[in-house]
């Protein structure tokens, strides 16, 4: 259980954040008693690609850094900084395993999410959570797409095999979308 100072902190730092500021302050100490703050040092691993996922983290302060492995390189796929949430397909997944390896490049504090905090669906600032983990998904999935669709046109006429690769067809169903 949280002290009253350190609680009251919690809450002015949550309604300074730009999703959460226009909420009652009654709502962000609820959120604040069901949850934790974690602290991370510079470097600290917050979660591991592959590892299962169970939670995800609203970051207050510092800078987060997100990075993929492809063979024995690990690739830079993007950062948070605060008021992001990092680790929300976690919450939003039926079998959730992390897609990336999360680490502090800067100190760091976090608002850990658990499921059991989104089922505190009176709570406005719960609510706004979750459409905040909803647009970070949609978003993310966005980029992700374009990502793909650069790669294409880096090869955009791949030999053709036997059977069509799953790069071919997904190549042909954004050519019939398009």
């Amino acid at each position: 259980m949280k002290e009253q100072g350190e609680a009251n902190a919690l809450v002015l730092q949550l309604s300074a954040l730009p999703q959460l500021r226009d909420l009652p302050a009654s709502d962000l100490a609820e959120l604040v008693e069901h949850t934790d703050v974690l602290y991370f040092g510079i470097g600290a691993e917050i979660f591991r690609q592959g590892q299962p996922g169970l939670t995800a983290l609203l970051l207050l302060t510092g800078r987060l850094e997100a990075t993929v492995l492809s063979g024995d390189l690990a690739v830079l796929v993007g950062s948070c900084h605060p008021g992001e949430i990092v680790g929300e397909s976690a919450l939003l997944g039926r079998e959730p395993v992390r897609n990336a390896t999360v680490r502090a490049v800067e100190e760091s504090s976090g608002l850990l999410l658990t499921p059991g905090l989104l089922d505190l669906r009176q709570n406005k600032a719960v609510v706004l959570l979750e459409q905040n983990l909803v647009s970070t998904l949609a978003r993310r999935v966005r980029r992700s797409n374009l990502a793909i669709k650069q790669a294409w046109r880096q090869d955009p006429d791949p030999t053709p095999t036997e059977a069509p690769t799953l790069r071919q067809r997904l190549q042909g169903i954004l050519r019939e979308l398009a």
